[in-house]
């Protein structure tokens, strides 16, 4: 009998936490606005601290409203790490440019995507078929890469996905061939590497 209230308690409870969370969302882009300059939208964004100052500080990826990959050509895009203040808002604390061409294929490169993990923001390009994973940290006031990861795709020779597969990322496979996915990590902190085919 008492199961049924429960239930929709939490339901409420669950819709109120969403509309508390996109409520911020929606005051984060608002502000946000101000560091994006017109003819500019933003392609993506990621929230950690960075600073270990116990707020939420972001990092942004931005893109020229007119970009357009028909030609092939390479684009740069804008990066910015705003640190979050105190009192309120953001202050720019690095800006970088990126590739950022939306077209992935045997001749594109370009931007994937922008994640933060704890401390650490990693942006993910591609170039050609491969990928790279770039890490950066803020360590004694300044901004380095800390660590990379490379991944490359092959049709060529076992260990693959299986000879089921029917493509290999983005490349089209033929009966027989295999898939296989190739790492290498790079910590540059401590100059281990790992390296995997899977």
């Amino acid at each position: 009998a008492f199961a049924v209230p429960v239930l929709m308690l939490g339901t409420a409870t669950s819709a109120l936490a969403q509309s508390r969370k996109d409520a911020a969302l929606e005051a984060a882009a608002a502000r946000i606005a101000a560091f994006v300059p017109a003819g500019f939208h933003v392609i993506g964004q990621a929230s950690a601290d960075f600073d270990h100052d116990g707020l939420a500080d972001l990092v942004v990826v931005l893109a020229d409203d007119t970009l357009d990959d028909a030609d092939g050509d390479d684009v740069v895009c804008p990066l910015l790490v705003l640190l979050a203040r105190p009192a309120g808002g953001w202050d720019v604390s690095a800006r970088a440019k990126v590739d950022c061409t939306p077209h992935r294929g045997p001749h594109g490169s370009g931007f994937g995507s922008v994640t933060a993990r704890r401390d650490t923001f990693l942006v993910h390009t591609f170039q050609n078929l491969d990928g790279r994973e770039a890490r950066y940290q803020l360590r004694g006031g300044r901004w380095v890469m800390i660590g990379s990861k490379d991944t490359s795709f092959t049709t060529a020779g076992p260990p693959g996905l299986g000879e089921s597969a029917t493509r290999c990322f983005v490349q089209s496979m033929q009966p027989g061939d295999t898939c296989t996915q190739h790492d290498v990590e790079i910590n540059y902190l401590t100059g281990e590497w790992t390296e995997l085919s899977v």
